[in-house]
């Protein structure tokens, strides 16, 4: 099995097995019906050396969304998001030439937010783990962990 595998193919092939499975399990939807979601990007230096979780959903707090509209771009819990919020510290910094990251790919609910992270950054952009852990201020094997993680989440490493 190549150690390669596109995000937007795969989210088109799992819900074409999950509509024709009938899987009702919301832990997996893929949110499609937030108009606004495919024009928010997440710069990538904001994970630097954070918790993604929070990082992100601090990001998109400080970008005047509400609680549940990030629960509902990131397909979770509000209780959660506003949780993690209260949790978070100070928004980070950004650069306006950083990598940006679509907010869509973190509504998959089969990945945390790192492990989306690292496979939309492996699987889209082509980077190899020591310049994602460098993008991320992780470790090397963290990453590589993770994206392996991920694979073995959708199947791909069997």
């Amino acid at each position: 099995m190549p150690d390669f595998v596109n995000f937007w193919t795969f989210n088109e092939k799992f819900l074409d097995v999950k509509i024709s499975y009938g899987v009702d399990d919301t832990r997996y939807d893929v949110v499609d019906n937030i108009s606004v979601h495919s024009e928010i990007l997440i710069p990538i230096s904001i994970f630097k050396g954070k918790s993604c979780g929070r990082t992100l959903i601090s990001h998109l707090k400080s970008k005047g969304l509400s609680f549940s509209d990030i629960a509902r771009l990131l397909n979770r819990d509000p209780r959660t998001i506003w949780t993690a919020y209260k949790k978070a510290s100070v928004e980070s910094s950004f650069d306006d030439n950083d990598l940006l990251i679509p907010v869509e790919i973190f509504s998959y609910r089969g990945f945390s937010i790192l492990e989306s992270v690292v496979f939309w950054l492996k699987s889209e952009n082509g980077l190899n783990y020591t310049q994602i852990a460098r993008l991320l201020g992780k470790n090397y094997q963290t990453v590589r962990t993770v994206y392996k993680r991920a694979l073995n989440k959708i199947g791909a490493n069997e």
